[in-house]
């Protein structure tokens, strides 16, 4: 009896679904993203589901957008990566359809947690369920980083912190808490926290100086910093604050360089010393840090 013979590659399904990929990339280059036009009525084998009404998915996420990704129906978020997509059962010829999420969806929970569902059918109690998985992979979660390009001269990141706002502020405006987590034996030389004031860090990588334009403490510090204007926004969440840091720079050429440089791992390895920092603080800040910071007694 000869061995059964293995299959050795990809199934003429995959093929057909990485040249669907490769077409995708081919018109997003030259003619920009086209949207889904998949439609049906049904999830079963051998059919799409009906592309959701454009009023729910605004309901839910109102910034993700319809694209087709190696061939599905899927959509995406605000920095064009996919956060859900529909795997169809007919194409692949398997016995149900799939409802999948990428990484980009914030569906973090605990160390352990589903990113892809099997369907047979589409129900409302189904639908409902779906409205708040997409919803919740919006969602920013505590300890993760996004880094994003809203625009051709932008860097937004993004961060929660498990500290109340004015302890955040504190952080990027109090001179002892600030080489605590810039690190590398950064030494404070000046740093008047007022509009029109300046500041000016000696670190192992040398000196970083710029000036502060807006400060409102607690929620918004505008300064320059190095070859860009950097905005700061810090949003209250009651026991928690969203960080909102925008870069914006004067060439994308300037943007694009600076994205080389791993912006997004710099920020995961600064904020965690921020976390660290925070940690340490156990009373509101004083007063005096708010007067230090250019607002009134």
């Amino acid at each position: 009896m000869s061995p059964t013979k293995k299959q050795e590659g990809f199934s003429a399904e995959e093929k057909a679904a990485m040249r669907a990929r490769a077409k995708e990339l081919k018109s997003e280059r030259g003619w920009g993203k086209r949207r889904a036009r998949r439609a049906g009525q049904d999830v079963g084998a051998g059919s799409r589901p009906r592309q959701a009404d454009s009023r729910d998915r605004h309901e839910s996420a109102p910034d993700l957008t319809p694209k087709t990704w190696y061939g599905m129906p899927a959509y995406a978020n605000k920095d064009g990566k996919v956060v859900v997509f529909f795997r169809d059962a007919g194409e692949f010829k398997e016995r149900y359809a799939m409802l999948g999420f990428n990484d980009s969806a914030n569906l973090d929970d605990g160390s352990m947690w589903p990113i892809a569902f099997a369907l047979t059918k589409l129900t409302k109690a189904d639908e409902a369920r779906i409205a708040k998985l997409v919803e919740a992979s919006g969602e920013l979660t505590m300890n993760e980083t996004t880094v994003t390009t809203p625009n051709e001269l932008e860097i937004r990141v993004e961060r929660v912190f498990d500290a109340p706002r004015a302890h955040v502020f504190s952080v990027w405006t109090d001179p002892q808490l600030i080489p605590e987590w810039w690190g590398d034996g950064t030494v404070v030389e000046e740093m008047d926290v007022r509009p029109g004031g300046t500041y000016r860090f000696r670190t192992a990588y040398g000196v970083v100086e710029g000036e502060f334009r807006e400060v409102e403490p607690p929620e918004r510090l505008v300064q320059t910093f190095q070859n860009h204007l950097q905005t700061l926004e810090f949003e209250d969440l009651g026991e928690q604050t969203k960080l909102t840091q925008t870069m914006r720079f004067e060439t994308t050429e300037e943007r694009d360089t600076t994205m080389q440089y791993g912006v997004e791992e710099g920020a995961k390895s600064g904020f965690a010393r921020v976390d660290a920092v925070l940690r340490k603080i156990e009373t509101p800040p004083p007063r005096a840090a708010d007067r230090q910071c250019g607002s009134n007694p």
